[in-house]
């Protein structure tokens, strides 16, 4: 069964985040450069909501070059290689993100997400530490924070401590290429009812299913 991220948010979210935090962060006078950095900003989030990405990522990209210390325009081509799978150009533009601001909490929720899939336990628990310690008022973010930690503690621990385990394949019914998930068995074990994300696999497009088997 496929991996399922617990720090996956949609475009309306991330969004609506990404323009709290810049109108937070922003500045009081911008110059020249950035002005023209967040024009192209603007136009790349809006190609993003209408999911064309080479459009977008241009956009970002003119927006990177007019101001390199622009954040904001990283952090949402991390996004895009995201929903794209591109997971090293995603690393990268979330690293060159933190470069510009440490503290820069979506972007390390993400890169932790990655580090997590790559099976990164060590660089997963250290760009998460940060967080925990500067977000302890914050139980929203502290909670999926600490799931994340305790998961990718758990794996590492598993990791260096392996034990036997022979999985067997289900047949094709049941483990199939789509996402797969929350398994249950009925009380006389007879039938096997599971969650599947079924058809596109761009993960916007896709339907929820609960399917079982006998």
């Amino acid at each position: 069964m496929n991996k399922h991220k617990p720090f996956l948010i949609l475009k309306s979210t991330f969004i609506f985040f990404l323009v709290f935090m810049w109108g937070c962060a922003g500045s009081q006078n911008p110059t020249k450069a950035r002005k023209k950095a967040e024009t192209y900003l603007i136009q790349g989030l809006h190609q993003y909501k209408l999911m064309e990405y080479d459009k977008s990522e241009d956009l970002l990209k003119k927006a990177i070059k007019a101001d390199p210390k622009f954040e904001e325009a990283y952090e949402t081509l991390g996004k895009i290689y995201l929903d794209q799978k591109k997971t090293d150009l995603a690393l990268w533009a979330y690293q060159k993100a933190l470069e510009i601001d440490p503290m820069r909490i979506y972007s390390r929720l993400e890169l932790s997400q990655v580090w997590f899939d790559k099976q990164e336990y060590d660089k997963c628990l250290e760009t998460l530490q940060p967080i925990r310690e500067i977000q302890a008022q914050n139980k929203q973010i502290l909670t999926q924070v600490d799931q994340l930690y305790a998961n990718a503690s758990f794996a590492r621990h598993a990791v260096k401590n392996p034990v036997p385990f022979n999985p067997i394949n289900a047949g094709d019914a049941i483990n199939t290429a789509q996402e797969e998930y929350f398994p249950g068995l009925t009380v006389d074990e007879q039938k096997l009812f599971f969650t599947r994300r079924d058809g596109s696999l761009h993960v916007y497009l896709q339907n929820e299913d609960l399917f079982y088997s006998e």
